[in-house]
């Protein structure tokens, strides 16, 4: 009997602790935990594009390197990401932990699902205050994946590659007259 009350006094416990309203947790500095997904002056990177082209988007230095696939000459324009597109750069890299990634990104074999192409070849270089890390990864010729690092890398690649095709400035850039999709 006294098993019994003491089993339903800690399911009392566990039901009490669980249906308690989680507005009650107030985080030890609120200033610090607002600015964690924002983008600082020592948070910068280099993205490197090379499908159909070359884009290199120089955040630091506020520039953008674009190359036509079928073209030698390189054009360098002024370019700058919009500080909500740097802070959604800033928390894709600090939610995937983007620093623990290696300099060459492989999927590994046993997550390898599909094939992809034509071949693009990218490079994200980044850094944050005293912490840097440049990771390479190729897409095409290789498998895409069900790897839950390989789905994040590429979605931040992704968002970067887009906001600088949305751009005004990158849309003044001559475009291809080659057909790549």
């Amino acid at each position: 009997m006294k098993i019994k009350k003491i089993i339903a006094v800690l399911l009392f416990v566990v039901v009490l602790v669980s249906c308690a309203p989680a507005s009650n947790i107030v985080p030890e500095n609120t200033e610090r935990s607002a600015t964690a997904t924002l983008a600082t002056e020592n948070f910068f990177f280099v993205f490197k594009g090379f499908y159909c082209g070359i884009n290199i988007l120089d955040t630091k230095n506020g520039t953008l390197a674009h190359a036509l696939l079928e073209e030698t000459v390189t054009t360098t324009i002024p370019f700058q990401l919009s500080t909500v597109e740097m802070n959604e750069v800033f928390r894709k890299i600090a939610a995937m932990d983007f620093f623990g990634y290696s300099a060459d990104f492989v999927i590994p074999d046993g997550y390898k699902s599909s094939l992809r192409t034509p071949t693009g070849t990218y490079e994200l270089s980044v850094t944050n205050g005293a912490l840097t890390n440049t990771v390479r990864w190729t897409t095409g010729g290789s498998f895409e994946s069900e790897y839950e690092k390989a789905n994040q890398l590429w979605e931040l690649l992704m968002f970067i590659q887009s906001a600088i095709y949305n751009h005004p400035e990158y849309k003044q850039l001559p475009k291809s007259k080659l057909a790549c999709i």
